[in-house]
């Protein structure tokens, strides 16, 4: 609960002070939101929690961040909300389960053509999408991790 805490006052503290984020434009919070959502992705996909939660947290700052710079703010509404449910989560498996809904807010972005540099994968057993970069190799499934890495395809469009 106090790690849950720290996290969201952090978070406000960087959305109220605004300086943080105000000089930046979109491209550069959707290069860190993928950056983020990259090592949330390699985390799972390696059975760990390292970084998850507190990646979700920043997540939830920098879709908030964007909503002003964004013509249509919706899509990061969306984003900073399931982001923040990520944040919340501490064992493995809520994590997952919290990381679909993350998944499918960002395909929002990058099916509109706001984020690029990403691949969308589904894995059936797990009913989940996620996202990879471009230029990683192969298929890494956050869902089942090791256990079940290469459980997967790449997609040409998330339904749903």
């Amino acid at each position: 609960m106090k790690h849950r805490v720290s996290i969201l006052v952090l978070a406000l503290s960087q959305v109220l002070a605004g300086a943080g984020h105000a000089a930046q434009d979109l491209d550069t919070l959707h290069a860190e939101i993928v950056g983020l959502y990259a090592e949330m992705h390699a985390a799972l996909a390696d059975d760990a929690v390292t970084m998850v939660e507190t990646n979700g947290g920043k997540i939830a700052v920098k879709a908030a961040s964007a909503v002003r710079f964004a013509a249509d703010p919706v899509p990061y509404q969306r984003l900073s909300e399931v982001a923040g449910r990520v944040a919340e989560e501490l064992e493995i498996e809520q994590l997952r389960e919290a990381f679909k809904g993350l998944s499918m807010a960002l395909a929002a972005l990058v099916e509109s053509g706001q984020l690029g540099g990403t691949e969308f994968y589904y894995c059936p057993m797990a009913d989940g999408y996620w996202a990879q970069k471009t230029d990683d190799a192969g298929v890494k499934n956050p869902y089942y991790g090791k256990s079940m890495l290469k459980c997967g395809s790449k997609v040409e469009k998330v339904e749903g």
